[in-house]
Formats: structure tokens, sequence, C-alpha cells
């Protein structure tokens, strides 16, 4: 699993790669599923994800990121305070 936060606009080409123009701040996260197969979220493509694809292991990676994502916001939050 990745996640990065992005200075560009990106949306994924149907090679699988990203592609994007110049934009402010755009988080990505990339999960796989059990099968090997990688997929890259963002906003830009929510709703062009094939939700069957997403298996319990891409599930979980999810769970487990939106975890750290809430840790590391009240972390800081406690020190921008």
């Amino acid at each position: 699993m990745h996640v990065f936060l992005s200075n560009r606009t990106t949306r994924l080409a149907s090679d699988g790669e990203i592609v994007g123009n110049s934009q402010l701040g755009i988080a990505i996260a990339t999960i796989s599923t059990s099968h090997g197969q990688t997929f890259t979220l963002s906003d830009e493509v929510k709703d062009e994800i094939d939700l069957e694809m997403l298996d319990d292991t891409a599930l979980t990676q999810m769970q487990k990121l939106m975890s750290l994502m809430d840790y590391l916001c009240s972390k800081a939050k406690v020190n921008s305070s």
C-alpha cells in the first residue's frame, strides 16, 4: 500500500499509468488485491473503481490506511495546538 500527496491532478489511464496536469495537493492511495491487482485511489477516480474487484485484502489495506490517517491527523492536531 502506498499513499502520497501530489501537487498534480491525477487520473488512472487505461494502461494503469497515472497521468495528470498541475493542480494543488491531490491525495492518492495505491492498494493491492490478493490476486496482485493494483488500484490507485483518488477523489478523481472514486466513481470509476470496480468495487467488485476489491477483495478482503484490499479492504483490509483500506481499513489500515483509514486508521493510520486518523492517527496522524490527531497527532498533527495536538502538535499544532
